[in-house]
């Protein structure tokens, strides 16, 4: 079977340039020092496989920043390469372009961005000319162009969209294209306390809930079930998520640990992006060393079972292991690739799983 993605190349995105992963696996691990640019991979990713959604734009955008900090257009704007002789004063205009080959729709997106500069009016609605100021009103403009899969030398299509946004101004997206879009979710170090209501009611609805209580169980072996219940102090009479403990009774999913949380967040994930692509930025977060291998050898089935292709980004060099560990499998599911930067240039050594068992396991290296 195919997977989603066979390679893929970040022509250009933030620092990256040519940067192509070949003959990717069905779980890829992508290491590296320090601001080596994995994390930027992820980024361009999350732009293949929904290049028309407005939304899924502004969520790229605010990755590194979930609880705010600078402004949309300055995250946006670091979306895209920047040059030395770029003024950071002045209007910036980009290009930014990411190609994939695979059985994924989507095959090449380029977009471009234009910063906007115009004049507001600020002061009271009722005040007096005179009394008003007037300030700079900033904004971007991001124009999309989507390349689809060819099915033969003679097919293949190319779709537009566009949407603008301003500073302080409520952002509302103009209607655009679905399609071409790939089935994902990215999970970042602090999406397990971010989630958790709308899709534990998909995987319950969905009738994949015996599978996440298996895999809780295996961290915490107490744990019996989970409840979406509204507490009788909820003033707002929203539900929280409690967990069924043999020893406690009913336990609200606060009172457990990020490794509980952060388990029941890939469990709830993967079902939801089945035929599609899991990102996962520190892939090790929360989780201690000794559940390692229980939720990697779960989290590996279960990409399997619904057809998921993971990326992920770690440097844990027990995740790691504990990876290679739960796969004895012959085929090479599992593949790394070590990111490093020189100057403005970007490369991947690929590491294959049978050569990473044999760095790890009869040599003792370090690859990360």
């Amino acid at each position: 079977m195919r997977l989603p993605l066979e390679s893929f190349t970040v022509e250009r995105f933030r620092g990256i340039r040519d940067l192509e992963l070949r003959d990717l696996g069905r779980f890829n691990l992508l290491v590296g020092r320090n601001n080596s640019g994995k994390t930027s991979v992820l980024e361009a990713l999350s732009v293949f496989c929904a290049p028309l959604d407005p939304w899924k734009w502004m969520g790229v955008a605010s990755w590194r920043e979930p609880f705010g900090g600078s402004t949309v257009v300055e995250r946006f704007r670091w979306l895209f390469p920047q040059t030395r002789e770029q003024e950071l004063t002045r209007p910036y205009d980009g290009m930014l372009s990411v190609v994939g080959v695979g059985r994924a729709p989507v095959r090449e997106v380029v977009a471009r961005y234009q910063e906007l500069r115009g004049t507001e009016v600020v002061g009271a609605p009722s005040a007096r000319v005179g009394e008003v100021a007037v300030g700079e009103r900033r904004g971007a403009r991001v124009e999309v162009a989507v390349k689809t899969r060819q099915m033969d030398l003679f097919t293949g299509e190319e779709t537009r969209g566009s949407f603008t946004f301003w500073e302080r101004e409520r952002f509302e997206a103009p209607p655009q294209p679905v399609e071409p879009a790939v089935p994902f979710r990215a999970i970042n170090p602090s999406a397990h306390w971010l989630g958790g209501v709308r899709d534990f009611s998909e995987a319950k609805l969905a009738g994949h809930w015996d599978e996440t209580i298996a895999l809780l169980k295996k961290i915490e072996p107490t744990i019996l079930g989970a409840e979406l219940l509204v507490p009788p102090w909820a003033s707002d009479n929203s539900p929280t998520v409690y967990l069924r403990d043999e020893r406690a009774g009913l336990l609200p999913l606060g009172s457990y640990g990020d490794g509980i949380r952060r388990a029941l967040h890939f469990a709830l994930t993967i079902p939801s992006v089945a035929g599609g692509v899991l990102l996962i930025d520190e892939l090790e977060t929360a989780i201690h060393v000794s559940a390692l291998e229980h939720v990697f050898r779960w989290l590996l089935d279960a990409c399997v079972t619904h057809d998921v292709q993971v990326f992920a980004t770690t440097h844990s060099l027990e995740a790691l292991d504990a990876i290679l560990a739960v796969d004895p499998t012959p085929e090479e599911d599992i593949v790394a690739y070590r990111l490093e930067r020189e100057g403005e240039q970007t490369t991947a050594r690929r590491y294959g799983e049978d050569l990473l068992k044999r760095i790890r396991y009869e040599r003792g290296l370090d690859v990360r």
